[in-house]
């Protein structure tokens, strides 16, 4: 029964099916394709496409030699990290960067949006949109540190227009939208910091054993607002 040849091809088949359904359904997922019918037209022509690579590319390269397979492998991975850390013209589906994005904006636009019902997918489009765009605001702009690093630590930012002293404080969020609380109150103040720290906020007492660092992190907190106060 094991060597019958119909049963070795679905075997072999199968291999080839394994490795190339995963793609096809990122793909659905990417561009939110949740219809019956092309999921059925998809699988089709994934168990097709898995016949002609079997009867092609796998019967191919199982004749090269060391070498040549080496080289293959070597070729395979060059590939796939350029499509990784590559621009975003290789990545299917990634926002343009091209445009000057208006961080402000855009959450103008998407709150309205968020009133809505939307679909899984648009949120993620949202999300991925906005996480293209705005990579800079992970970091305090303009930040001369006084100790520790950007954003993880204790920043003097550059002065404003005004005269009141802020302190931009919490976990990584506070980095987050640094940028649009710089724009929108820059004739307000004069000296402006930022401390943050990672995992949870900074300022909420907690025992949780998902926040290790919150009771130091609280204690730090105090101590940098009475020595800059």
């Amino acid at each position: 029964l094991l060597c019958h040849r119909r049963l070795q091809l679905i075997g072999d088949v199968s291999y080839s099916l394994y490795l190339i359904h995963w793609p096809i359904v990122c793909m659905l997922m990417q561009f939110g394709i949740d219809s019956a019918l092309v999921k059925l037209a998809a699988m089709l022509f994934a168990v097709g496409l898995s016949i002609m690579c079997h009867f092609t590319y796998e019967k191919w390269y199982l004749t090269l030699s060391a070498s040549a397979t080496f080289a293959l492998v070597g070729l395979l991975y060059a590939l796939s990290g350029m499509m990784i850390i590559g621009p975003s013209t290789f990545r299917l589906g990634a926002p343009a960067t091209t445009v000057k994005f208006n961080q402000t904006a855009a959450l103008f636009e998407w709150e309205a949006v968020m009133k809505q019902n939307i679909t899984r997918h648009e949120s993620d489009k949202i999300n991925a949109e906005f996480e293209a765009h705005n990579s800079a605001s992970l970091r305090f702009p303009n930040c001369k540190r006084k100790f520790g690093g950007n954003p993880f630590g204790f920043c003097d930012l550059k002065k404003g227009n005004g005269s009141i002293h802020f302190l931009l404080m919490g976990n990584s969020y506070v980095a987050n939208f640094a940028g649009m609380l710089l724009e929108h109150l820059q004739p307000y103040y004069g000296k402006i910091q930022a401390r943050s720290v990672s995992e949870c906020e900074p300022l909420v007492d907690t025992k949780d054993r998902y926040c290790p660092n919150a009771l130091p992190a609280h204690k730090k907190f105090e101590e940098d607002v009475e020595r800059e106060r």
